[in-house]
């Protein structure tokens, strides 16, 4: 051994025999031996607790992807980031995304043109409707400083945006225009109050955009001018838990926690703007609070949800004269069984009756109602209430939202919780093959040259829209 080494070796050996190079080695080792004491064995048991938790979400793909997911996946969850599940299915025609917050509210134009989303995240989204067939989604984008919308509603010609405002609860109108590619743009028109007191929970526009209607949960409907100025106001003395108007605009029904449908007539003068409004009468069917109203596009249909567990079909173009509760419905069928009352005992102890949740949809042309329970989707023969199909959408999807386009081809739901904050988009090919066996019943028995001309055409045409979904589900399910 060379000098050099000998004087090497010995360096080394002072080195580690040193009390600050003994100190750090013992630091070392014992930071190390704490890592493998608890962090591991607690790392072990939160991918544990995540693989226990996401088992229900990826049960259904886990024959694509090898016993369901990744450990890279479930530890990017343990870390705190956003778990992304790709959710598919045949009927899902795609998603609306870009909001970067939870969605609270989204409404189709009058002509089904536009779809409008409002968000937490302070945007307001106009999509394209045309652009529901592709993957390309586009839309217009407007913003509401230091606020964000709960109710949006786009004006029958399309020219304005109306947006009611969560904090300062204004009714915010922005301008729609079309630029030289004719794609839309917006700008701030202005905005003024609505009623302070009580939560709006139902805003609509009249079909010529004469009035707007708004409905309070106290129990109070108010009638606006297109200019914000209150034309009639009436507190019903019950609290309100749902109103819609008819696409008429000559009537609008209203839901209460007692289960009764109250039915008002609304009277325009000859240019169609308001003139007044009268009570007609009670419907009366459902035994528990009324959870949801949708009526037809060709206004003859209003459906109802109860917290009975029943979805009931009303006639809505019978006159009623008589102010007395009656029972005009076309046919009632169940959706869910009504849980049981409380015996004595458990009301002595505090707890709460058990109640039934959901949302409804009546197709345009009436064929399809939709019942929606969380992240359940089922659709429905209107006719007989028999079952058309049922969707199982994300455990994530607590669906709060739902409606048809107006053309009837698709049905948009939407979720204020989803953490992706997107509305989803689904195929509804059943009210067309149902028109297509009606119309071809009519073209049987009718012996007039003309009209079975007509009828052949409209065959041809209810025959070329479900090809063209069928191609559309077959591009989106490669």
């Amino acid at each position: 051994m060379t000098e050099e080494e000998v004087d090497l070796v010995t360096f080394i050996i002072d080195f580690l025999s040193s009390k600050e190079t003994i100190g750090f080695l013992c630091g070392f080792i014992m930071s190390v031996g704490l890592v493998v004491w608890f962090v591991l064995p607690r790392h072990k048991k939160v991918v544990e607790e995540v693989e226990q938790t996401i088992e229900p979400v990826v049960k259904k793909r886990r024959k694509q992807q090898e016993q369901g997911l990744s450990r890279k996946q479930l530890l990017k969850l343990v870390e705190g980031k956003k778990l992304e599940i790709q959710f598919s299915h045949p009927s899902l025609a795609g998603h609306l995304r870009g909001h970067q917050d939870n969605l609270t509210d989204l409404s189709f134009d009058d002509r089904g043109r536009y779809l409008v989303t409002a968000s937490q995240d302070r945007s307001i989204r106009i999509w394209y409707s045309k652009d529901f067939s592709t993957n390309d989604h586009r839309y217009a984008r407007a913003s509401i400083q230091l606020d964000f919308a709960l109710k949006v509603r786009i004006s029958p010609d399309c020219k304005a945006l109306l947006a009611y405002t969560n904090e300062a609860r204004h009714l915010n109108v922005y301008r729609l225009n079309k630029n030289s590619n004719g794609n839309i743009t917006t700008s701030y028109a202005g905005d003024f109050p609505l009623d302070h007191k009580g939560d709006l929970i139902s805003l609509d526009v009249a079909s010529l955009g004469t009035y707007i209607l708004a409905g309070y949960s106290e129990g109070r409907i108010s009638v606006y001018s297109v200019k914000g100025k209150q034309l009639y106001t009436r507190d019903l003395g019950t609290i309100i838990t749902v109103v819609v108007l008819s696409p008429s605009s000559e009537r609008f029904f209203i839901g209460t926690p007692e289960g009764h449908i109250l039915l008002f007539t609304i009277k325009l003068t000859e240019s169609s703007y308001f003139h007044s409004m009268s009570f007609e009468c009670n419907l009366k069917g459902h035994t528990k609070g009324i959870r949801d109203l949708a009526i037809s596009g060709d206004t003859t249909r209003l459906a109802s949800l109860g917290g009975d567990g029943k979805w009931i079909i009303w006639d809505t173009m019978k006159s009623y004269t008589d102010k007395a509760i009656i029972k005009p419905y076309i046919a009632q069928y169940e959706y869910a069984k009504a849980p049981p009352p409380l015996s004595a005992s458990a009301i002595k102890k505090g707890k709460k009756q058990e109640e039934i949740h959901g949302y409804i949809a009546i197709s345009p042309d009436t064929h399809v109602t939709v019942v929606i329970q969380k992240s359940l989707i089922r659709m429905f023969k209107t006719i007989d209430g028999s079952l058309l199909e049922t969707i199982e959408s994300t455990e994530y999807d607590e669906i709060d939202r739902v409606c048809f386009s107006p053309d009837g081809h698709y049905l948009i739901t939407m979720s204020s919780v989803n953490e992706e904050n997107l509305a989803r988009i689904w195929y509804n090919p059943h009210g067309l093959q149902m028109e297509l066996v009606l119309v071809e019943r009519q073209l049987h028995g009718e012996r007039e040259s003309y009209i079975r001309d007509r009828l052949n055409k409209r065959v041809e045409e209810i025959k070329g829209q479900l090809r063209e979904l069928s191609n559309k589900k077959k591009v989106k399910s490669k």
